[in-house]
């Protein structure tokens, strides 16, 4: 990665012979100017970007002149006091002097003698003249004295000197050593034509004949592999290793030879691929001989005579692809697009620029960590190339292309790099080009397209408006802590916000202040501007105080409004789009007009905000009222524009604001209606730009009317009251009613189309379900108006479902239609989530499934959920005006078979996807179809009433936290109606079915029985009682004039009810009383009312709490003892209680005490709790100790065994239920047999104690009697066996010694 740093930093060698030639003054001050710009670039604190590594630059030591000394500098010599200046200067003179005499002092290496001269040099010559490790002054005095050694000693002793100091060195330290040779070794030092020895048996031919070297070693030398490398570099390694461990004290490291731990490491990797660098050193020293043939052609230009071998690393071929590891995991590499990369792809060549000479040379691509470093270049080229491909990265990620191929989530390694914090520093950068790209990084990592194009498929359904909130989940805490976390967040640093919640992090660095800049001064360009107004968009979804930031940010909306919303663009000329543009300022966006939309339906001030103060509503007006076939842009473009306008004007009706454009765009909107009347077809699928806009107009009128109906009945309330101030009624019914004819025809048409239409498409559906809304809207709130003929308005319905309805409920179409109903479930599909991917500070809502390959199921584009809603919504409301209507074709509606496979799966299976934003298309299609149930069953003979009644039990803990009132709806018309008990009207057949009489005697049988038919006559009452403890008595349907908000808070996503809410009232009372805050004045009603409830479930309807664990349903149910000290001794509840738990251990084999239950953090503790409370106020109530029995069986932990038997031992003097009212064969209790040697003990000393005895303790007794004999028969060598063998001896109750040693076992029953 250095070597490609450093490529890019410095590029290509400029040609000298082009340059004008300067001298060294000028050059000097070149150079000084050039190193202080250097210093004055910006620096990135490393505690965010992490270590930056870059190229050794550090000059090689070049081989000194011959002339000079081994001290590096002349030695100084006295000058001729006779020579004197004639001509030539006396320095020069004295030069020549010394030259005619003879070498000088300094070139002689010895003055010793000639004999030891020559054995000097023939040491030198197997040695090498000059230490590869030392440096200084001293170190050729140092390797003198080794090489005379050395030469004294044999290739024998050489060579275990060598392995003695292989052994006691640091394997670190002799790859430094020997690394360092090597490096000199290149650079020059050595001198070439000193021929070593190639084998340590050179030294000594004595030994030749034994000693062996491994020759076969690799290139690179592993660490720790061995201390001998190639044969060359034997001799000269054990001789610098040598000097420098012999002279350890006398040498002094330069500077320059000194490595950083980076670069230790760096060489460590490159020794592991010894068969690589072999081949590419082959590689290089071919092409350096080449060079060195033609050095004099080299000569020509300025420093290519030096062969520079690191730098022919560059021109070398690729090295050869190796194969993939099998099963082990390899780094991901991406091409600029963001594509991820095969192992080895032949297919790529080098002009592509994907391969580099960083770490795996021969594969292209580029990995995560090479793309940040890339990110951090010098170079802008660099750093834009850099961003935008980590841009491609993130955007292919987040649609799940890289779900199944990356073992941890893209996106969460991205986050712990501080990714964030890369982007916010390089936007601070003023050039066009950096902010460009680093903007559309930010945009593709905060913003989710996806999930975007799904939530804009929404708009123009029912309740299509309502935003989502992309709160984190886990920083959303109780209003009580806010202040306190606002305090700790305050203490905390920015990346460590950003590692919670990256929004909010990202408020923290005053992105949004940057982003305003951006827009107001820079002007960037059109995608710049696009992308900006998307991460805006992001960030107000994130939460209110997200919204705040961005509107109060000093003219941000202002600026938005003015160049990007403008009132007046007549002036457009042109017809591409604003991506293609040069500049978008004055061009109206639809991104713009989206980020107000998502603002509007934060609050309602907000949205008051845009209507009075920014009048964004006369734009939104030109915007519906131009042509797009006048305007200067697309048609496409023109159309996307008036959907948005739409759609924000619409959410601004939602809270009655703007109501009287609607009067002023009357014109307008008459005109579309016939337009789409005569031109669109529901048939058409190639019309989706149609099908959209004719919803859009349709979805409008829906909220017309609503905002009407608000404000004339808040008007009628406060006449009757005389309050002085009355609500202004700015739409009237007169207003709307001209649009009742082309509505009526639109919708008859389209109904037509769809029955006979070759392809169902979405978009199609859509606006058929639009239409049907807004006639279902008309016809429930006008029908009761002055002046609204009632007959004619039947007439009219009559008329629809003869020529429209009917023939589309008997058509093949809605066969189709309803076959797809399963596939597009959300509730019943079990793909998964993919939300997944998602790292916990950057939520979304996981509109693509994992894998990449589909949409969330209930917007894919079959769907028909939205369509079915719209119909039920439709039928019931002109069924409660016209009940005389062809009922059976409604009941044909929801009797459908694929209708009602749906249905029973429903309220058979475990729903999934809950938390899901989309689930609310099929929660709201759900309880359409409840209602109209509720309307025709009165008069129906409806057979399958029991499967819509178990879904609706199911469907309440499904429902959102912020839908209440839809839940409330559901409880009162279908939950708690006796209607939909219709199929129950035979209690004892129902008992039958459930088989609880085979457990009970016959007097019992008939208490259940009655207290089943009590139960189910007094629905309504429980229905008040569930009322008040859910806390729906002051729930109600927001009113327009009322709303505060169309985003769904804090609690969007989360669910109302828990799926366990039957037990709710029981655990109100638990919790109130584990907090000392106990109110006995209605607890008894309350827990019967909540008792009787759960045993008319259990009873008839056991499916749906099939649904729930057994094991759960047992703790609640256990906690009514809990609740107060006497609740379990009232007779009623005393009976409910014995039938719900024989009704439970009717499923004793599915109970395990060890599993995860919501509320609870550990059972034994809630079972400490019972059996203490049992010990205390149980007064020995057989009942209550068959509570606590049931987790004593032998198969679950012996942990509450031995909470029984020895902490809380005192129980058993009171436990007094027999065995013949266990809920569970005894055979239960038995087996196994128990080998725990502390309660075996515990056992014999309660029974010999007396402590357990038959007598109080029947189940108990014989539970401890049976374990301790059983034990000591089957297994009498053991220890322990002999131990209880020997203190039952020692016990004076001869008839307990009898049981025990004469003991059999029962037989199974």
């Amino acid at each position: 990665m250095n070597q490609f740093l450093y490529f890019f930093i410095v590029g290509k060698p400029q040609d000298a012979s082009c340059k004008k030639p300067r001298s060294k003054f000028a050059s000097s001050r070149a150079e000084s100017r050039s190193s202080k710009k250097g210093n004055t670039r910006n620096v990135v604190g490393p505690d965010v970007l992490g270590e930056i590594k870059e190229k050794n630059m550090t000059p090689k030591f070049a081989p000194p002149p011959s002339a000079l000394s081994q001290q590096g500098f002349p030695q100084p010599f006295e000058r001729d006091e006779k020579i004197v200046a004639k001509g030539k200067s006396i320095f020069a003179q004295q030069i020549e002097k010394m030259k005619a005499s003879g070498p000088s002092k300094e070139m002689i290496l010895d003055t010793h003698e000639p004999h030891q001269q020559a054995d000097i040099e023939n040491a030198n010559h197997r040695f090498g003249d000059r230490s590869l490790i030392l440096t200084g002054p001293d170190a050729a005095t140092i390797h003198q004295e080794n090489v005379e050694r050395l030469s004294k000693m044999s290739a024998e002793e050489i060579l275990q000197e060598q392995q003695k100091l292989a052994s006691e060195l640091d394997t670190k330290l002799l790859l430094f050593i020997r690394s360092r040779r090597k490096g000199k070794e290149r650079s020059g030092m050595v001198d070439q034509t000193v021929k070593r020895p190639s084998d340590i048996s050179e030294l000594n031919p004595e030994v030749s004949s034994y000693v062996k070297m491994d020759t076969d070693l690799p290139c690179g030398n592993e660490p720790g592999v061995s201390l001998m490398g190639d044969g060359e570099d034997l001799p000269l390694q054990c001789v610098d290793i040598t000097s420098a461990i012999q002279s350890e004290d006398r040498v002094q490291v330069s500077a320059v030879a000194v490595e950083s731990e980076n670069e230790k490491q760096t060489q460590s990797k490159s020794l592991e691929n010894n068969n690589t660098s072999c081949q590419v050193d082959v590689e290089i020293g071919s092409v350096a001989v080449d060079l060195a043939a033609k050095s004099i052609e080299a000569n020509r230009w300025l420093h290519m005579d030096i062969i520079e071998h690191e730098k022919l690393h560059w021109i070398g071929d690729i090295p050869p692809a190796t194969a993939a590891p099998a099963d082990a995991p390899y780094s991901a590499r991406f091409d600029f697009q963001g594509f991820l990369l095969p192992f080895a792809d032949d297919k790529v060549n080098v002009t592509q620029a994907l391969h580099h000479h960083g770490e795996e040379p021969e594969r292209p691509g580029y990995t995560l960590q090479e793309l940040l470093k890339l990110s951090r270049s010098s170079l802008q080229q660099q750093r834009v190339l850099a961003l935008t491909t980590l841009a491609n990265i993130l955007d292919k990620t987040k649609a799940g292309y890289y779900d199944e191929c990356i073992l941890t989530p893209l996106l969460n390694q991205l986050m712990d790099s501080d990714l964030y914090l890369l982007f916010r520093f390089s936007l601070d950068d003023n050039t066009e080009t950096m902010v460009s790209a680093t903007l559309l990084a930010l945009r593709n990592l905060l913003w989710n397209h996806p999930d975007e194009l799904c939530l804009d498929c929404l708009l123009g359904l029912w309740n299509g408006q309502r935003q989502p909130s992309l709160m984190v989940t886990n920083v959303v805490m109780k209003p009580s802590d806010k202040a306190e976390q606002e305090e700790e967040e305050a203490e905390l640093k920015d990346h460590q916000i950003l590692r919670m919640d990256m929004v909010k992090g990202a408020l923290r660095t005053d992105l949004i202040l940057r982003l305003r800049y951006i827009l107001e001064v820079l002007h960037p360009g059109p995608k710049a501007v696009i992308n900006v107004l998307e991460i805006l968009t992001r960030i107000v979804r994130h939460s209110h105080d997200s919204a705040l930031a961005v509107t109060c940010c000093p003219r941000l909306v202002s600026v938005i409004i003015t160049n990007f919303v403008p009132r007046d663009w007549r002036g457009l000329v042109g017809s591409c789009k604003p991506m293609e543009m040069s500049s978008v300022y004055g061009i109206p966006l639809v991104e713009a007009l989206k980020l107000l939309r998502v603002i509007a339906s934060c609050t309602r001030s907000m949205a008051s905000d845009l209507v009075h103060k920014y009048g964004v509503m006369d734009s939104v007006v030109s915007y519906i009222s131009i042509d797009p076939r006048e305007c200067g842009l697309p048609q496409q473009e023109a159309v996307r524009l008036s959907l948005e306008s739409f759609y924000l004007w619409e959410t601004l009706l939602a809270y009655n604001f703007a109501s009287k454009h609607f009067i002023d765009l009357y014109p307008v909107l008459m005109r579309l209606l016939q337009f789409h009347l005569s031109a669109t077809s529901a048939s058409d699928s190639s019309s989706k730009f149609g099908h959209e806009h004719g919803a859009a107009v349709m979805s409008l009128l829906k909220e017309a009317m609503l905002a009407s109906d608000t404000q004339m009945k808040r008007s009628a309330e406060q006449t009757v009251a005389n309050i002085a101030q009355r609500a202004v009624v700015t739409i009237y019914y007169e207003h709307l009613s001209g649009f009742n004819q082309f509505l009526h025809l639109c919708l008859k048409k389209w109904m037509n189309q769809l029955a006979r239409a070759e392809d169902v498409t979405f978009s199609a559906l859509k606006l058929v379900a639009a239409t049907l809304n807004s006639s279902a809207v008309r016809y429930s709130i006008f029908h009761s108006q002055p002046g609204v003929n009632i007959v004619s308005l039947l007439e009219e319905i009559e008329d629809l479902m003869n020529s429209a309805l009917q023939p589309l409920l008997y058509s093949s179409n809605f066969k189709l239609i309803c076959s797809r109903i399963k596939s597009s479930s959300c509730l019943l599909s079990k793909k998964r989530s993919g939300r997944d991917r998602d790292p916990p500070s950057l939520p979304s809502l996981g509109a693509v499934l994992w894998g990449g390959r589909e949409v969330i199921p209930s917007i894919n584009p079959t769907s028909p959920l939205a369509f079915l809603q719209a119909l039920a919504h439709f039928l019931a409301s002109v069924c409660s005006l016209h009940r005389g209507i062809h009922l059976q074709s409604i009941q044909n509606f929801l009797d459908n078979p694929h209708i009602l496979e749906y249905i029973a799966e429903l309220g058979n299976h475990k729903l999934q996807s809950v938390d899901s934003w989309f689930t609310r298309v099929e929660t709201t299609m759900l309880a359409d179809m409840l209602k109209l149930l509720k309307v025709v069953l009165p008069a129906t003979n409806f057979q399958h009433v029991g499967l819509f009644h178990s879904m609706a039990l199911r469907l309440v803990a499904v429902i959102p936290a912020d839908e209440k009132h839809l839940a409330k709806e559901i409880f009162s018309y279908a939950v708690f109606n006796t209607d939909f008990f219709s199929d129950c009207s035979d209690v004892a057949y129902s008992l039958e079915a459930l088989k609880l009489t085979d457990m009970a005697s016959e007097q019992e049988k008939v208490s259940v029985h009655t207290l089943l038919e009590k139960a189910t006559s007094k629905i309504p009452n429980l229905w008040n009682c569930y009322q008040t403890s859910l806390h729906l008595d002051a729930v109600s349907k927001p009113c327009p004039l009322d709303i505060s908000s169309q985003t769904a808070g804090e609690n969007g996503l989360t669910q109302g009810f828990p799926s366990d809410w039957p037990y709710l009232p029981i655990l109100m009372l638990y919790n109130q009383a584990l907090s000392g805050k106990t109110d006995n004045s209605n607890n008894t009603e309350r827990v019967v009312s909540s008792l009787q409830w759960l045993l008319i479930v259990e009873c008839l309807r056991p499916q749906t709490m099939a649904t729930l664990s057994v094991t759960a349903r047992f703790c609640r149910l256990s906690t009514v003892f809990l609740a107060g000290s006497d609740l379990f001794l009232e007779p009623v509840v005393h009976h409910h209680l014995e039938v719900l738990l024989r009704i439970l251990l009717r499923s004793n084999s599915l109970l395990d005490f060890s599993e995860k239950i919501s509320g609870i953090t550990s059972f034994y503790d809630l079972y400490t709790q019972l059996v203490e409370q049992f010990t205390a106020v149980s007064y020995g109530d057989e009942l209550f100790g068959h509570f606590v029995l049931v987790p004593l069986q032998q198969r679950h932990s012996p942990s509450y065994r031995k909470l029984v038997w020895s902490e809380h031992a005192a129980i058993l003097r009171v436990l007094r239920t027999p065995p013949q009212k266990l809920g569970v064969p005894f055979q239960a209790y038995l087996e196994p047999c128990e080998t725990d040697p502390s309660l075996l003990m515990c056992y014999l000393r309660g029974l010999g104690t007396g402590q357990v005895r038959d007598v109080w303790c029947p189940v108990l007794y014989r539970v401890a009697l049976h374990h301790v004999a059983t034990f000591i028969a089957e297994q009498p060598d053991t220890l322990i066996a002999q131990q209880l063998s020997s203190r039952i001896q020692q016990l004076g109750n001869k008839e307990l010694q009898n049981k025990l040693f004469t003991y059999s076992k029962p037989e199974e029953s």
